[in-house]
């Protein structure tokens, strides 16, 4: 199986021209790969209808994902890598929210260790 190496999404928004153009079609190979899976996931955890907060969740996930590429090119469980990190920042959101009856829900509800969704 061939990994492919990922470039920090950072560096490729903010200067993208200096980086081989294969690197900016895997970043949108990995976007179109995982956007609406991820995206569909936070709907459902947290019940929001707020496309503008739903969509940028969404990034914020796959920025974070695509910052620890070699990670997640080194994985085999690629969708779970997701999910820890998508859980974190949902959990970061509904904290910042004061969504404290959408927490204890979910902190009921899923079943992965507290690590994964307690504050950093």
């Amino acid at each position: 199986m061939k990994i492919r190496q990922f470039l920090p999404i950072a560096a490729l928004s903010n200067n993208f021209h200096s980086y081989p153009i294969h690197s900016i079609y895997c970043l949108k190979e990995f976007i179109d790969l995982y956007y609406q899976s991820t995206y569909g996931a936070i709907v459902k955890l947290t019940r929001l209808k707020d496309k503008a907060a739903l969509e940028m969740l969404t990034r914020l996930v796959l920025e974070d994902v695509w910052s620890q590429h070699e990670a997640f090119a080194a994985t085999t469980a690629q969708g779970t890598f997701i999910f820890k990190v998508m859980v974190k920042h949902i959990f970061a959101f509904l904290r910042q929210r004061n969504e404290k009856e959408r927490i204890d829900f979910l902190q009921k509800t899923l079943l992965i260790h507290p690590q994964h969704y307690l504050g950093e």
